[in-house]
């Protein structure tokens, strides 16, 4: 009885994040670790895209990982830590679109961090963790678009996070 308990209480909840220590990251695909989260063109406003871009080491992919009690993270932009990554009008589809807005404390900028070992995670939505960050199509181009989408278990929703 006290395994099962124990096996319940500590691997029980699929919700659990990953410990990350707070700070600023770069966030890069797994199917290509040259490219990683980008804020479009650097401007810092609600609404502003967040997209897949060569990794050039610029504020603009740049992202601060604030853990929460609740096992979640807000993940803000280094431009303007008084925007997170959101995702657009909290709605929990595939396709729905990441975008930088104002911090509001919503569940629709709360991220659960998925541990895949190397340093690698899925950044699942704390809307509904059985959707994740996800970069379109899974293809590797400047401007791609990131989007929410149901895990696959693709190298197009595996990100590497680097200090």
């Amino acid at each position: 009885m006290f395994c099962l308990v124990f096996f319940i209480a500590f691997y029980g909840s699929n919700k659990a994040s990953a410990q990350l220590a707070k700070g600023y990251y770069y966030v890069h695909v797994a199917l290509d670790l040259n490219y990683c989260l980008d804020l479009h063109k650097a401007i810092v406003q609600d609404g502003g895209n967040i997209q897949l871009y060569r990794s050039n080491g610029t504020r603009a992919q740049q992202w601060y990982f604030q853990p929460n009690s609740d096992g979640t993270y807000f993940i803000r932009s280094a431009m303007n830590t008084d925007y997170v990554l959101d995702v657009k009008k909290g709605v929990v589809q595939d396709g729905s679109n990441i975008q930088l807005y104002h911090y509001n404390g919503t569940k629709a900028q709360r991220w659960y961090l998925e541990p895949l070992g190397n340093g690698y995670f899925y950044i699942q939505s704390a809307l509904n963790p059985d959707y994740v960050i996800d970069l379109r199509k899974g293809s590797i181009t400047n401007g791609n678009n990131i989007q929410l989408y149901h895990n696959n278990g693709t190298k197009a929703q595996k990100w590497k996070i680097n200090k």
